[in-house]
Order: C-alpha cells, then sequence, then structure tokens
C-alpha cells in the first residue's frame, strides 16, 4: 500500500526477550516505515520498559531464530535508512544498563519523548 504523503511513524515497543515474536514484530514494522515504498517515511523506534533491552549491544541476536527474522539486521538496516532509535534513559538505568553498552544509532531519551512525537503528528504503533 502506497499513501501519497505518508505520515511519520513511531513504534513503541515495550518488550524485548521476554516476548521476542512480538519485539521482532515492531522492528519489522519499524524497518518497513523507514525502508520500503516510493516514499519512505520517517521512522522512529521507542524503546521503553523491557523493551530497552534491544538497545543493549548483542540483545538482537537472543532474539533472532525459532521462525523469527534477524532481530540485528532488521534493527541495523533500519537505522541504516535513517530510522531513529530512542531507549527510555529511566528503564536504561534501572536495568543496569551503562551509555557505552548503546547499539549503534540508539540515544537516550527522557519522559517526554512520547509526548514529542505525538506531537509532532507521528502515527504511534504500540507493541
Amino acid at each position: 500500500m502506497t499513501l501519497p504523503h505518508p505520515s511519520p511513524l513511531a513504534v513503541l515497543l515495550l518488550c524485548s526477550t521476554d516476548d521476542p515474536d512480538r519485539a521482532a514484530a515492531a522492528l519489522l514494522a519499524a524497518r518497513a516505515a523507514a525502508v520500503f515504498g516510493a516514499t519512505p517515511r520517517p521512522a522512529v523506534l521507542l524503546l521503553e520498559s523491557e523493551g530497552v533491552r534491544l538497545g543493549a549491544k548483542g540483545v538482537a541476536e537472543a532474539i533472532s531464530g525459532g521462525g523469527r527474522p534477524d532481530a540485528k539486521d532488521a534493527l541495523a538496516s533500519f537505522v541504516r535508512a535513517g530510522g531513529r532509535v530512542l531507549v527510555a534513559r529511566a528503564a536504561w538505568a534501572e536495568r543496569g544498563y551503562q551509555d557505552d553498552a548503546l547499539v549503534e544509532g540508539a540515544s537516550l531519551c527522557g519522559p517526554s519523548a512520547l509526548a514529542e512525537l505525538a506531537a509532532s503528528h507521528y502515527a504511534i504503533a504500540s507493541f
């Protein structure tokens, strides 16, 4: 389906290794928004709650397999296509991660990130 002027898309991901099927679906949705179609749309992957784990090096590999696509590749191609990965700072710190553990292309964000994306007319998909 091709839209004449696609809206930007924010994919809110609240899970990772605890629900790998849902996490993989979110990664594929975000990548599709950033990569596919005649007019790829601006896309953001917002990692909150358990989803912040996907912002850590080495975690995407843990949800690949079992019939699921390669999550590391999906995340990398999303970033290469210009997608932004935002990781909730509080949830990241709560899980004991350090800033140097962030995957390439990811950055930490504050609690207002979702509201800011909505105010900027991003469509929001939650997984």
